[in-house]
């Protein structure tokens, strides 16, 4: 089951509340990564773990190229889930 969303391009200066509120409003989210390196600078994409794979396919198409504070997110279903 493809649940799991991979977003990139995002803000440098996005928060999990963030990524959640913009998600969200596609369906369930069992939990968030916002990638960031060892200085805790983010790395501009993130991971969001969906509950439902149709919420989730969704989501990808919903958010693919949308215009989000001055950036163009691209998204994907990635091949494997984590829990």
């Amino acid at each position: 089951m493809k649940t799991r969303l991979v977003i990139r391009n995002l803000p440098l200066e996005i928060k999990e509340r963030d990524l959640k509120r913009l998600v969200g409003k596609f369906g369930m989210i069992k939990s968030t990564y916002v990638a960031r390196d060892p200085k805790q600078f983010d790395l501009a994409f993130a991971e969001v773990l969906m509950t439902r794979e149709d919420e989730a396919e969704t989501a990808a198409r919903g958010l693919r190229d949308l215009l989000w504070h001055g950036n163009f997110l691209e998204t994907k279903l990635a091949e494997e889930d984590w829990e």
